[in-house]
């Protein structure tokens, strides 16, 4: 690591000295909607993410998804320290569905997100017209798709869209056992103290695990993954074993609602 400067909120500013001693930086991320789940604008691709733990540890704070005031802060911070690097240039991929690439925006970084926004807004903003009792949430892509990141952000387009009480079933190919803070879903009846000792053990998915929490205590969660069983329903899930069953659990309602690529959507209500 290598000192840069101090933020405006007066934030040490920490970023690998390769990037530092760079005589240019041309930055590839992944361009989402703006409310995405543990995203922070276009410049997020360098810091954090190349930054110390204790500014990573800042951002994987669940309250930076709690608060529009808290989540602005951290975008604000992500810009100013790639403006502070000299980065005047930037490479944004939309996605597509699957594994696909939709569109490749490369320039100057205001441009690159306003019309990069736009786009990213056209494909993946999704307006329904009602809730419905359930809905059915799909995670594409290979194994680097399959997380526990998307599946909390899969969930949280599905909730603006679910009645209250109603269910959210995950189509998934997860694999990846829970982590440190996921494992506290476990058993949590108490959603305070369970929040409260998400927040306080700062593990690189806290984020994800508080969406779980919020979500599991408006709807009850359905998830189709490569998971034993047992491990899915010890977090409070409740496991489907097969596309047949999903079938079936559809068949039990009267209304449904499919989200595709649901990683990357954003759902509001028209009505």
């Amino acid at each position: 690591m290598g000192y840069l400067t101090a933020s405006a909120e007066s934030q040490p500013i920490y970023l690998n000295r390769v990037l530092q001693d760079a005589d240019v930086v041309l930055p590839i991320g992944c361009l989402r909607v703006k409310t995405a789940i543990g995203y922070h604008g276009i410049h997020s691709v360098v810091f954090p993410t190349y930054s110390d733990n204790e500014t990573l540890g800042r951002y994987q704070a669940p309250s930076n998804e709690e608060s529009e005031v808290a989540r602005g802060r951290r975008d604000k911070e992500s810009d100013e320290a790639a403006w502070l690097l000299g980065v005047v240039a930037t490479i944004q991929v939309i996605p597509g569905a699957g594994d696909s690439i939709l569109h490749i925006l490369a320039g100057n970084p205001q441009s690159v997100l306003a019309e990069g926004q736009r786009r990213c807004a056209a494909v993946w903003q999704y307006k329904v017209p009602q809730r419905a009792q359930l809905v059915i949430a799909g995670i594409e892509g290979d194994a680097r798709s399959q997380t526990w990141d998307n599946v909390a952000r899969a969930v949280t387009s599905a909730l603006n869209a679910v009645d209250d009480g109603g269910v959210i079933a995950i189509c998934s190919e997860l694999a990846i056992p829970p982590g440190e803070a996921i494992q506290q879903l476990s058993g949590a009846d108490d959603y305070e103290e369970t929040l409260h000792t998400i927040r306080r053990q700062r593990s690189s998915d806290a984020v994800p695990a508080s969406q779980l929490l919020k979500a599991m205590q408006q709807s009850r969660i359905f998830l189709l993954s490569g998971l034993d069983e047992a491990v899915v329903a010890e977090l409070g899930l409740a496991p489907v074993a097969d596309a047949s069953e999903m079938i079936r659990l559809g068949s039990r309602f009267e209304s449904c609602i499919v989200l595709a690529n649901a990683q990357y959507a954003e759902t509001t209500i028209t009505t």
